[in-house]
């Protein structure tokens, strides 16, 4: 299952999001970050900030795109192309 999380604002009902299919909306702000086994965040440093910690401690992968973790040492930077398979071996904020 898939969930698409975006702010209040944007919240609501079924929109054409992906691949030109119907999804809901949630508030991320109301989300039971239970609920998945991986994330993907892409909004930037400042939702990496507030929310990739809240994946992690409900047990969720992450996958942050942003470059809010780039200097935590704890956290490795994972391009693709060169060491993309080290990702299912990872469950830290940033990777």
């Amino acid at each position: 299952m898939s969930f698409f999380l975006l702010g209040k604002k944007s919240a609501g009902p079924f929109k054409k999001f992906f691949l030109d299919k119907d999804c809901r909306i949630e508030d991320i702000d109301e989300f039971d970050f239970n609920k998945p086994d991986y994330a993907i965040l892409s909004a930037g440093s400042d939702v990496a900030r507030d929310y990739a910690n809240k994946f992690i401690e409900a047990n969720c992968k992450v996958l942050d795109m942003s470059s809010y973790f780039r200097y935590e040492d704890n956290v490795p930077l994972i391009i693709p192309e060169i060491n993309g398979h080290i990702i299912c071996k990872k469950n830290q904020s940033g990777c």
